[in-house]
């Protein structure tokens, strides 16, 4: 028994002078902070949806055929990007990218034979949502999917889709819908049937650019008519205007930490301006380019994403995306960028 614990007590000595303490594994690399943007460019021939992560682009649409990327969504490692095709008629489709493996998913269209459109994506536990639009004579219609299964969401007159989100079970997408004049508004959906909220506005033409939902409460960004187009963004029940001196619209919103921020654009008297709002008050993105516009918001880490694009001293078409503030151009020349997500790695 002496033996045993003399040996025990040699090894633990050897362990010790030799292995030293035990470590802690290694924690790998420190995640970085990775941006993703959906739009398309000209290829001299057609227009090829692609998405760029950090700057890379990558093709999604067939070479020979038009194809456009409206939104995009990073989720589980998989990037997901919706958009549509020509084909006679337009199809909506959603792409998922997995490393270097792009699959396209088709759309099933409400209407046999019709045109239909993506407007946004959002991906929770596994499903993928895509919201949308289609055409049934003489009207496009409101509509989403939902792994690939349609459900309309406003029938009879014309209506349309903004974006989507997905919050506690429930999906939510913005949008408008005639009914005598326009209405701002969007759909719940807990389950299979969707309810319609107005969003109180006694403006004219109201529309919606975008929507976030953040502590149950819902966030709609848009605009009206006051003798021109206004800023602005909803809840349920307030509206709240963001430039109501001139021109101004909106292109996205996101809610972080209590804040929204809200992309978008305003005439200063002379020339316009790229901008965000955060609380109401604007931050300017530009100051010299000409005829600036932004598509979309993302805000992560305490930074603020927005994508957009401006004309050059050349004249020619270039996309960007602003952090903070500092501008990056996205090659090549001319191409659109519609969305962005903003993802850490």
């Amino acid at each position: 028994m002496k033996k045993n614990v003399l040996w025990i007590l040699t090894g633990l000595a050897l362990v010790l002078a030799f292995g030293g303490c035990p470590t802690d594994p290694d924690p790998g690399p420190d995640p970085v902070t990775v941006v993703y943007l959906a739009g398309s460019y000209y290829d001299d021939s057609n227009n090829i949806a692609c998405y760029w992560k950090d700057g890379v682009k990558t093709d999604l649409g067939t070479a020979g055929s038009n194809s456009y990327a409206t939104a995009i969504a990073v989720s589980g490692g998989s990037v997901y990007v919706a958009g549509y095709y020509t084909d006679s008629p337009d199809k909506a489709c959603y792409w998922k990218i997995d490393g270097t493996t792009v699959t396209q998913i088709d759309l099933p269209a409400l209407v046999t034979g019709k045109d239909s459109y993506t407007t946004g994506i959002a991906v929770s536990d596994g499903a993928v949502y895509v919201a949308g639009l289609y055409w049934d004579n003489p009207n496009n219609k409101a509509c989403y999917w939902k792994d690939e299964e349609p459900t309309s969401l406003h029938t009879g007159t014309a209506s349309s889709t903004s974006g989507i989100a997905v919050s506690g079970g429930a999906v939510y997408v913005a949008g408008s819908y005639v009914n005598g004049t326009d209405k701002a508004c969007y759909w719940q959906i807990d389950g299979t049937t969707p309810s319609k909220t107005d969003l109180p506005i006694t403006e004219t033409n109201p529309s919606t650019t975008g929507i976030a939902v953040s502590g149950g409460a819902v966030y709609v960004a848009g605009s009206y008519m006051d003798g021109d187009y206004r800023a602005c963004y909803w809840t349920s029940v307030e509206q709240t205007n963001l430039h109501a001196t001139s021109y101004s619209s909106t292109a996205g919103i996101a809610v972080s930490g209590g804040s929204v921020y809200v992309a978008g654009s305003y005439y200063d008297g002379s020339k316009y301006i790229a901008c965000y709002w955060t609380g109401g008050v604007p931050t300017d993105l530009t100051t010299t380019e000409t005829e600036p516009s932004t598509t979309g918001i993302a805000v992560s880490g305490g930074s603020v994403y927005v994508t957009g694009f401006y004309t050059a001293e050349s004249s020619d078409h270039i996309t960007c995306y602003w952090k903070d503030g500092a501008k990056t151009n996205i090659a090549p020349v001319g191409s659109t960028v519609n969305a962005i997500a903003v993802a850490v790695e």
